[in-house]
């Protein structure tokens, strides 16, 4: 009898195990997609961007740029309640500039289906608003 509450207990507490993903797993996730273009699985792990919006930031950026490579790499999120905030570094390689690193936040928030990227284009780089892209300009 006591073997069988014992599993019973034991079987409580492991019930939900790894059953949401974690915030620092959703970003790691949206970074994934987005460094492979995936801008529709990108845009399925927010709270509601469309596809069009972040091919239209990224796909701008990385032409603008000319690249020929991209990492994004989350750093760590800080977590208060139902808002997880950290940096979202986004590394650039451009035959024509090198390097590029842009320093981007991100955002995520507990939803009703779990957590999801508050998306804005600060998530790419915190010098960005609404409707701003990255532009490469030549002078002489």
């Amino acid at each position: 009898m006591a073997l069988a509450c014992a599993a019973l207990v034991l079987a409580g507490l492991t019930a939900g195990c790894g059953s949401a993903p974690t915030p620092a797993a959703v970003l790691r996730s949206f970074a994934g997609d987005l460094d492979a273009g995936r801008w529709s699985a990108a845009a399925a792990l927010t709270t509601g961007t469309p596809a069009t919006a972040l091919a239209a930031t990224y796909g701008a950026a990385r032409s603008a740029l000319a690249a020929t490579a991209v990492t994004t790499t989350p750093g760590a999120l800080r977590t208060a309640g139902a808002t997880a905030t950290g940096a979202l570094t986004t590394r650039v390689t451009s035959a024509a500039l090198g390097t590029v690193t842009l320093p981007g936040t991100a955002t995520v928030r507990k939803a009703a289906g779990g957590w999801r990227v508050a998306w804005e284009p600060t998530a790419l780089d915190t010098a960005l608003g609404p409707g701003d892209r990255i532009e490469r300009r030549t002078t002489w």
